[in-house]
Protein backbone atom coordinates (compact mmCIF):
# COMPACT_ATOMS: atom_id res chain seq x y z
CA UNK A 1 0.00 0.00 0.00
CA UNK A 2 1.38 3.53 -0.65
CA UNK A 3 0.72 6.07 1.84
CA UNK A 4 -1.08 9.14 0.76
CA UNK A 5 0.10 11.98 -1.02
CA UNK A 6 -0.09 14.95 1.74
CA UNK A 7 1.32 17.49 -0.24
CA UNK A 8 -1.37 18.01 -2.61
CA UNK A 9 -4.38 18.23 -0.66
CA UNK A 10 -6.36 21.41 -1.56
CA UNK A 11 -7.42 23.53 1.06
CA UNK A 12 -10.88 24.20 0.72
CA UNK A 13 -13.71 25.63 3.12
CA UNK A 14 -17.53 25.09 2.76
CA UNK A 15 -18.60 27.13 5.76
CA UNK A 16 -16.94 30.96 5.30
CA UNK A 17 -17.72 33.87 4.24
CA UNK A 18 -19.34 35.59 6.79
CA UNK A 19 -18.70 39.15 6.83
CA UNK A 20 -19.46 42.77 8.71
CA UNK A 21 -20.99 43.89 5.25
CA UNK A 22 -24.28 40.76 5.20
CA UNK A 23 -23.59 39.11 9.02
CA UNK A 24 -22.18 39.58 12.10
CA UNK A 25 -18.72 38.55 12.15
CA UNK A 26 -15.37 39.74 11.29
CA UNK A 27 -14.65 43.79 9.36
CA UNK A 28 -14.27 42.88 5.96
CA UNK A 29 -16.58 43.27 2.78
CA UNK A 30 -17.75 39.70 1.42
CA UNK A 31 -15.36 40.38 -1.78
CA UNK A 32 -12.63 40.78 0.80
CA UNK A 33 -13.27 37.34 2.62
CA UNK A 34 -12.83 35.66 -1.24
CA UNK A 35 -9.81 37.39 -1.62
CA UNK A 36 -8.21 36.38 1.45
CA UNK A 37 -8.94 32.49 0.80
CA UNK A 38 -7.66 33.24 -2.48
CA UNK A 39 -4.23 34.77 -1.00
CA UNK A 40 -4.00 31.90 1.50
CA UNK A 41 -4.40 29.95 -1.58
CA UNK A 42 -7.61 28.00 -1.29
CA UNK A 43 -8.76 26.03 -4.22
CA UNK A 44 -12.49 26.42 -3.70
CA UNK A 45 -15.11 27.69 -1.43
CA UNK A 46 -18.06 27.85 -0.30
CA UNK A 47 -19.72 30.97 1.50
CA UNK A 48 -22.76 31.33 3.26
CA UNK A 49 -24.58 33.53 5.67
CA UNK A 50 -27.77 32.98 7.61
CA UNK A 51 -30.98 32.90 6.32
CA UNK A 52 -33.68 35.57 8.11
CA UNK A 53 -35.33 34.06 10.47
CA UNK A 54 -39.48 32.84 9.47
CA UNK A 55 -40.58 35.29 12.65
CA UNK A 56 -39.61 37.73 14.66
CA UNK A 57 -39.80 35.85 17.25
CA UNK A 58 -36.25 34.23 16.47
CA UNK A 59 -33.99 37.31 16.27
CA UNK A 60 -30.96 37.05 17.81
CA UNK A 61 -31.05 39.53 20.99
CA UNK A 62 -28.29 41.62 18.96
CA UNK A 63 -29.92 41.87 16.00
CA UNK A 64 -32.87 43.61 17.94
CA UNK A 65 -30.72 45.45 20.12
CA UNK A 66 -29.11 46.76 16.17
CA UNK A 67 -33.30 47.58 15.16
CA UNK A 68 -33.32 44.81 12.63
CA UNK A 69 -36.38 43.57 11.98
CA UNK A 70 -37.81 40.71 9.45
CA UNK A 71 -38.32 42.97 6.55
CA UNK A 72 -34.63 44.53 7.34
CA UNK A 73 -32.99 41.30 7.75
CA UNK A 74 -34.63 39.51 4.33
CA UNK A 75 -33.03 42.83 2.68
CA UNK A 76 -29.90 42.39 4.05
CA UNK A 77 -29.79 38.31 3.14
CA UNK A 78 -31.27 39.43 -0.49
CA UNK A 79 -28.21 41.82 -1.11
CA UNK A 80 -25.91 38.97 0.26
CA UNK A 81 -27.16 36.65 -2.08
CA UNK A 82 -26.93 39.25 -5.35
CA UNK A 83 -23.26 40.12 -4.18
CA UNK A 84 -22.43 36.57 -3.52
CA UNK A 85 -23.43 35.23 -6.83
CA UNK A 86 -21.85 38.42 -9.11
CA UNK A 87 -18.51 37.50 -7.07
CA UNK A 88 -18.97 34.09 -8.24
CA UNK A 89 -19.51 35.44 -12.13
CA UNK A 90 -16.71 37.49 -11.40
CA UNK A 91 -14.46 34.99 -10.55
CA UNK A 92 -15.46 32.16 -12.32
CA UNK A 93 -12.15 32.00 -14.73
CA UNK A 94 -9.64 31.65 -11.60
CA UNK A 95 -11.78 30.48 -8.60
CA UNK A 96 -14.53 28.61 -7.87
CA UNK A 97 -17.14 29.60 -5.41
CA UNK A 98 -20.22 27.78 -4.46
CA UNK A 99 -23.24 30.35 -3.03
CA UNK A 100 -25.19 29.01 0.01
CA UNK A 101 -26.90 29.93 3.11
CA UNK A 102 -27.10 28.33 6.60
CA UNK A 103 -30.39 27.58 8.05
CA UNK A 104 -31.88 27.33 11.14
CA UNK A 105 -34.05 24.91 13.45
CA UNK A 106 -37.35 26.00 15.23
CA UNK A 107 -40.60 25.76 14.76
CA UNK A 108 -41.82 26.31 11.23
CA UNK A 109 -38.27 26.22 10.09
CA UNK A 110 -38.83 23.11 7.32
CA UNK A 111 -41.29 25.18 5.36
CA UNK A 112 -39.43 28.39 5.86
CA UNK A 113 -36.02 26.88 4.48
CA UNK A 114 -37.60 24.85 1.44
CA UNK A 115 -39.37 28.65 0.50
CA UNK A 116 -35.61 30.17 0.80
CA UNK A 117 -34.47 27.30 -1.29
CA UNK A 118 -36.87 27.77 -3.76
CA UNK A 119 -36.72 31.46 -3.90
CA UNK A 120 -32.56 31.85 -4.01
CA UNK A 121 -31.90 28.75 -5.46
CA UNK A 122 -27.98 28.37 -3.42
CA UNK A 123 -25.71 25.92 -4.55
CA UNK A 124 -25.53 23.98 -1.12
CA UNK A 125 -27.18 24.24 2.10
CA UNK A 126 -25.71 24.11 5.92
CA UNK A 127 -27.88 22.76 8.48
CA UNK A 128 -27.35 24.59 11.80
CA UNK A 129 -29.12 24.70 15.26
CA UNK A 130 -28.65 27.80 17.13
CA UNK A 131 -31.95 27.24 18.91
CA UNK A 132 -32.81 24.61 20.99
CA UNK A 133 -36.91 24.21 21.94
CA UNK A 134 -37.28 27.88 19.92
CA UNK A 135 -34.95 29.50 22.60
Amino acid sequence: MTAPNTTSAARVSIHGGHSKEFGDANDSTLEEVVRAYIDKSFKWVGITEHIPPASADFLFPWEIEEGQTLESRMERFTEYFSTARRLQRDYRGSFRILVGFETESYTGYVAHVNSMRNQFQPDYIVGSVHHVRDI
